[in-house]
């Protein structure tokens, strides 16, 4: 079963300046991490139905962000984003917030978790 933490809403550019720091936090260790796009980003995005989460070096997400963003595919803070990385994975939800979802708690998702509190992003505990 999975564990869901949201943050309060924090708009696009502290989105844009979390994804940055997430990406420079997992560098040093994961050279790769799947990203997946929803909609509507996904609509044009994908050649088919099907919307599946590709492999890409965690150091070229900023740059397919902002490629996809600048051909209008899709916003950050306005459509979903999602970056999974070996024990996580990290929602830029279209509602402007943050969510992590990991099935087992990491040192990781203990970090980011510690880090959206201290720097008031205010996470709570997602119930189904």
């Amino acid at each position: 079963m999975n564990t869901e933490f949201h943050t309060e809403f924090i708009g696009r550019d502290e989105m844009m300046k979390e994804m940055t720091f997430i990406v420079d936090y997992f560098n040093p260790k994961e050279s790769h991490c799947k990203i997946w796009f929803g909609f509507a980003w996904g609509v044009q995005y994908y050649d088919s139905n099907e919307w599946c989460p590709e492999q890409i070096l965690i150091t070229d997400v900023l740059g397919k962000v902002r490629l996809l963003e600048s051909q209008n595919l899709g916003l950050i803070g306005k459509d979903d984003c999602i970056i999974s990385f070996q024990n996580l994975d990290v929602k830029f939800c279209n509602d402007g917030d943050l969510h992590i979802i990991f099935s087992e708690a990491t040192d990781e998702s203990e970090y980011l978790l510690n880090r959206w509190e201290n720097i008031g992003f205010g996470p709570v505990q997602k119930y189904a």
